[in-house]
């Protein structure tokens, strides 16, 4: 399973896993070997035996089948799982040009870009992400970490704030904003965020309150 951390050395990502739709295991990959030789005819067991390397699966159906984007999806994550990046990063895109509103992708390509240390370009893949998913916590906190690798604090701090309304708990994403506060040049509204990760309920609702009436008179 692919999951991406530390994209900076002052903004942790929480773990997305990049698999959501990808079956993972062998016994899929002989399965799928199975039904592919029931539709395109009979192979050699040689051939059969292929098919369990998931980047032979997949180039192969995109050999019969290539504008499938779940396909090329699939090959960019099985490319990825065994360190390909530049070339998972081509498939993402593929994928992505044949079908912009495929989630996993967009959000996929944004993390091989981070990865690659691309973030400008993993923020558009982000955001359209976040369009499709207004509510997803994790890709939202994950477009926070790009832009702040970017340099575009202000609007990494005012992602980071719209996770924790969407998932207070999400413990990383208080540490990422008190962290990008801090690089902001507001260190007490920063330091009230990060501290909030650690106080009981009650005092965090009360912490959080002060680190936005902080923000507020420091801009």
């Amino acid at each position: 399973e692919i999951s991406v951390r530390d994209w900076s050395s002052d903004v942790c990502s929480s773990d997305l896993s990049l698999l959501e739709r990808v079956p993972q295991r062998r016994q899929f990959a002989a399965a799928l070997a199975a039904a592919l030789t029931l539709c395109f005819g009979l192979v050699s067991a040689q051939r059969l035996e292929a098919y369990r390397d998931p980047v032979v699966l997949w180039e192969d159906t995109l050999a019969n089948q290539p504008e499938n984007a779940m396909a090329k999806h699939n090959l960019g994550v099985a490319l990825q799982n065994t360190g390909r990046l530049p070339a998972a990063i081509e498939h993402y895109r593929a994928a992505v040009r044949l079908k912009p509103d495929f989630l996993e992708a967009q959000t996929n390509l944004g993390l091989a870009l981070s990865r690659a240390g691309q973030p400008a370009e993993a923020i558009e893949h982000f955001q359209a992400a976040v369009r499709l998913k207004p509510q997803a916590d994790r890709i939202r906190n994950n477009l926070g970490v790009a832009l702040f690798t970017a340099g575009r604090l202000d609007e990494a701090v005012a992602e980071f704030q719209e996770v924790i309304k969407l998932k207070p708990g999400m413990w990383e994403a208080h540490d990422n904003l008190g962290r990008a506060l801090e690089r902001a040049g507001r260190p007490a509204a920063g330091s009230r965020s990060r501290g909030a990760r650690r106080a009981r309920p009650a005092l965090r609702a009360r912490l959080l309150d002060r680190a936005e009436l902080d923000q507020g008179t420091q801009r």
